[in-house]
């Protein structure tokens, strides 16, 4: 050994190597401190050791000896350094992964389950691929400052580490994490959307905010805002018209939107009226303890409207009328002076309703997002 020739290391290498060497120290010694760490805000010792040691795993060059292994941490280390640079990515990093069909990262979610990538890695890996679907670009959130997988394609199986595959970063973490449905009505409020002068298009950007940060089917969607199935096919093409010149705006239009609704949430559960509203006989029933006869057609339509924040040309049978149909523009001319005479009596009924179904009797009847 003593006539063995030296090998000098450059100082890149003991740099990398005592980074390296500290970081499983303090994961030792507190795995739960955090440190700040490129562009994010703090993460915990555990998750910066976990993240150097998955790049020199996927930078293994499977070479022997010594030069293997110094190949191997130099080309982590570039790639670390990447992470840890203000924008959190790079050419390195985006090499070492290129083949990301192997990380599970895409899905599906019972592979993206067991990846052990991490929330860092994620983040930084989904922040460059832009070339995603747009249910993906939805689902991962990718108009956020760090996207990240959907809360339930990172639930923690019984082999991964919590702390990697559970716990978000401060970046991602916003509560509730999804737009829940109780929060959005069948079409979005007037002055929140784009405003869209159709039923169906203002349905569409409902179901594109319920769609954030979710890895669900259009027809699943469809059917939490009551919509008719035909609906999603309507939500694909708008993506389709969307997707050459302004999906990007819209993307970011929708992290506005929740954003609006987290710091002023719904004081109406819309999912609840959703479904007690499906039976058109209930809605009689409050109508009539109301006004103390049976109510007309016209008449229960309007309240269908009013409580569910819906259109009738999405309400089910027999409520729905065609938006081509003659009786479609009768009844939406007739909307607002029948919504203010009823008012009294819409409320009314909704107070039935609440203490039938055990609801709390402080929603008001109608609600608009503040400007």
């Amino acid at each position: 050994m003593r006539s063995a020739p030296p090998h000098p290391a450059p100082s890149e290498l003991l740099t990398a190597q005592h980074t390296l060497l500290n970081a499983l120290a303090e994961q030792e010694t507190s795995p739960t401190a955090t440190r700040e760490f490129g562009p994010w805000s703090q993460i915990t010792n555990h998750q910066h050791a976990h993240l150097f040691t998955t790049l020199i795993t996927y930078a293994d060059s499977h070479s022997t000896g010594i030069a293997g292994q110094t190949t191997t941490l130099l080309t982590a280390w570039e790639a670390y350094r990447e992470l840890n640079s203000a924008t959190g990515t790079g050419p390195h990093l985006r090499t070492l992964f290129s083949d990301i069909a192997t990380t599970g990262l895409l899905g599906p979610p019972r592979t993206a389950r067991g990846t052990n990538l991490g929330p860092i890695l994620i983040a930084s890996l989904l922040k460059t691929r832009q070339h995603l679907s747009a249910n993906k670009q939805l689902a991962f959130r990718i108009a956020r400052t760090w996207p990240a997988h959907p809360p339930d394609w990172s639930t923690s199986s019984l082999h991964s580490q919590p702390d990697l595959q559970q716990t978000t970063l401060p970046e991602h973490s916003t509560v509730p994490l999804t737009p829940p449905p109780e929060w959005i009505p069948q079409t979005l409020w007037p002055g929140f959307g784009t405003d869209h002068s159709t039923p169906g298009a203002r349905a569409v950007e409902s179901l594109l905010l319920l769609h954030l940060g979710r890895a669900t089917k259009w027809s699943h969607l469809a059917l939490e805002l009551g919509l008719p199935a035909t609906l999603q096919h309507q939500a694909r093409a708008h993506i389709r018209r969307l997707a050459a010149t302004c999906w990007h705006d819209q993307l970011a239009l929708l992290e506005h939107q929740f954003t609006r609704l987290l710091s002023t949430p719904p004081p109406i559960n819309y999912r609840i009226r959703r479904v007690i509203a499906a039976d058109t006989d209930e809605l009689t029933q409050a109508l009539r303890k109301t006004i103390g006869s049976d109510p007309s057609p016209d008449l229960l339509r309007h309240f269908w409207e009013v409580l569910t924040g819906g259109d009738i040309a999405l309400a089910p049978l027999p409520l729905t009328i065609s938006i081509d149909s003659p009786s479609y523009t009768k009844f939406a001319n007739q909307r607002h002076n029948f919504h203010h005479e009823y008012r009294q009596a819409f409320t009314h009924a909704l107070n039935y309703l609440q203490n039938e179904h055990g609801m709390p009797n402080d929603e008001p009847l109608i609600w608009s997002p503040p400007p």
